[in-house]
């Protein structure tokens, strides 16, 4: 994203404001962004052998029209109205579901790395009181109502929402766990009285393991399986995922 807030999902539309009713709907792109002789070469040059990917779909819907700053893309050939954050926040996480909502505040409610624009709670709340929906204002309440700054990562964020929508009992994050005084490791999830740790696993952890702390992917899977080891010992069980595992269907 423009302003380095990671989404969980790669959207699956382009989204735009129109001030005609009339306009407002879903169509199929007619082809890819920018200038297209410009994009393709520069596919080519990085992507040998895939096909060009297309642009997405497009979605108007109504609303008042903000002044928007210009976002471009040399290598493409790209041009494209970016609206301030501000009016894209309060215009998005109301229309999200939950889940990706939840990702998107506690990124802004933590300050994580990479973003170029932070935010308070109450700037925050500020941006929700000002939509012009009930229904807009009370989705928007829920998610900030339920966002923590504790959750590190997109994993961990959307992790704990889906926890909400199915009705788990909800953990403590980032807690250290200790035995006979010892401080062993801090933990993405804990669940105390069920004596219960979880962690969320991204990839990035072992693909990326020597650049982040020096180890080989297999030293940083060994190092993992002590650390578990250690928070068994002192009476936890330990529960992992990680992308890739199916996501329960809520209903």
């Amino acid at each position: 994203m423009a302003w380095g807030v990671e989404f969980a999902r790669t959207p699956t539309h382009v989204r735009y404001r129109t001030t005609s009713r009339a306009r407002s709907g879903s169509t199929q792109p007619a082809g890819i962004y920018g200038n297209e002789s410009v994009a393709l070469k520069a596919w080519t040059a990085s992507q040998r052998g895939q096909m060009l990917p297309r642009g997405y779909p497009e979605a108007k819907h109504w609303w008042e029209p903000v002044p928007a700053n210009r976002l471009t893309v040399p290598h493409l050939g790209l041009s494209l109205a970016m609206e301030p954050f501000d009016a894209a926040f309060a215009d998005t996480i109301h229309r999200l579901p939950f889940t990706e909502a939840v990702v998107v505040v506690d990124a802004l409610l933590a300050g994580r790395d990479g973003l170029k624009v932070r935010r308070t709670a109450g700037q925050l709340r500020a941006l929700q009181a000002s939509l012009p929906t009930a229904s807009a204002r009370t989705r928007t309440a829920g998610v900030l109502d339920f966002a923590d700054a504790g959750s590190e990562s997109v994993g961990e964020s959307f992790s704990r929402a889906l926890m909400w929508e199915l009705g788990f009992e909800m953990p403590q994050l980032q807690v250290s766990i200790t035995r006979d005084g010892r401080w062993i490791a801090r933990v993405d999830f804990c669940w105390p009285r069920l004596k219960l740790v979880g962690e969320f696993d991204g990839l990035q952890k072992y693909l990326r393991s020597m650049e982040l702390s020096g180890k080989s992917a297999a030293e940083a899977v060994v190092a993992e399986k002590l650390r578990e080891d250690e928070i068994r010992a002192a009476g936890y069980g330990v529960v992992r995922w990680i992308w890739d595992d199916p996501e329960p269907v809520v209903s």
